[in-house]
Order: C-alpha cells, then structure tokens, then sequence
C-alpha cells in the first residue's frame, strides 16, 4: 500500500516513509528540523486514509533525484564525502531502531570528522530528501541574495576561465543593454544567424 520514499501528509505535517514490512512503517517528518525515524501500525495508517486525514502528495525534493553535479565538482566532492561519512548508519537494515542508531553515532563521532550536531543535520537531510547520496548536495540555490540581480563591479561575474586564455570581460549596464537589443532584434526573430548577430554586437561595443 505505501511506497519506499512516497510522502504523505497528516494534517499539515509532512512525512516520507523510509521502510515497509507487512506490519508496519518507518517514516519522518520532512520538514522538522529535530526528526528521527518513527515506527507507526499499518493499521492505524489505513484507517487515516479512510477518513481522509492522511493523503499522498508530491515530493517537495523529487527533483534531487534528477541532479547531476559535474564529476569532480566542488558539490560532487562534498556530496561523496558526506555520505562516506553516514553510510554505515543509513545503509543499516535497523536505522530506525534507537540502539543501533545511538552505536552507529558514537563510532562515527570517534573518527573526529564531523560533530555531533552537523552529523544529526546530514541524516536528517538525507532521510528527509530521499534516501539518495544526492540529499547531500548543497542547497547553492539559497546562496546570495535570492531574486535579486547581481552587479558586476571590479571583475566579471561567473567562474574564471580554466580552458580559455584571458579572464573574460566585464558586462555591465551598457553592454547588457546592447546584448538585449541585438536578442531582441535579430537573433529573437530569427532574420541574423549567431555568427552574424555577433559581429553586429562586436560592432556596436
């Protein structure tokens, strides 16, 4: 009746099932911060959906599984090596009991590689996003001034150049505005081909 990794909703809670068996559930809040893995009676959760308090709704974090760093990127590096670091507690059958999760914690403190309350953030996120290594990306998305349109100043903005020789060139307001009328007016329409729009922008810089 339940799937591995479905959410569900009680009343305005949301929760993701880790585990089934013929009896029972292992879910988690997803959005509460301070979540474990709790165990609840398949019966209790058939009557619920009967009465209408429990219902299936979309994975807020469904799009993880389709996220695909580049191989040797900064958040390919921090994924991989934090899940290094928990796999032996979330590749445990018996996660979700408190004994062996308390005994997984303890041997993983020992290596000295994380704290305990960084440690208790990358299960929870992983549990709580889906089960998958991608759980772990950074959310970059909520780096930096979100909605908000970036200047460039003193340098360009963007990564620099590792293939191409030269540093790049500095767009700002002017250079934008020739960019939006050469789009707008011959590349948008379709009358000049790239090749052409660009010499009509160099052109015109």
């Amino acid at each position: 009746m339940f799937q591995v990794n479905e959410v569900v909703q009680l009343n305005d809670t949301l929760c993701r099932v880790l585990l089934t068996s013929m009896r029972h559930i292992v879910w988690i809040a997803v959005e509460d911060k301070k979540a474990f893995p709790e165990i609840v009676e398949l019966s209790q959760l058939e009557v619920l959906l009967l009465q209408e308090k429990l219902v299936r709704v979309e994975d807020p974090y469904g799009y993880i599984q389709n996220l695909l760093p580049e191989k040797g990127s900064k958040e390919a590096r921090i994924r991989d090596t934090n899940y290094q670091i928990i796999k032996p507690l979330v590749e445990d059958p018996n996660f979700y009991i408190k004994k062996n999760r308390s005994q997984h914690i303890v041997e993983i403190l020992a290596a000295g590689k994380v704290s305990r309350p960084y440690l208790y953030r990358l299960i929870r996120r992983y549990w709580q996003r889906g089960q998958t290594p991608n759980s772990l990306l950074p959310d970059y998305k909520n780096s930096g001034a979100k909605g908000q349109k970036r200047i460039a100043k003193d340098k360009k903005l963007g990564r620099p150049r590792v293939i191409m020789e030269g540093k790049g060139a500095l767009v700002d307001e002017k250079a934008e505005h020739l960019f939006r009328i050469i789009i707008d007016t011959y590349v948008l329409n379709k009358s000049f081909s790239l090749a052409k729009a660009h010499r009509k922008l160099k052109g015109a810089l």
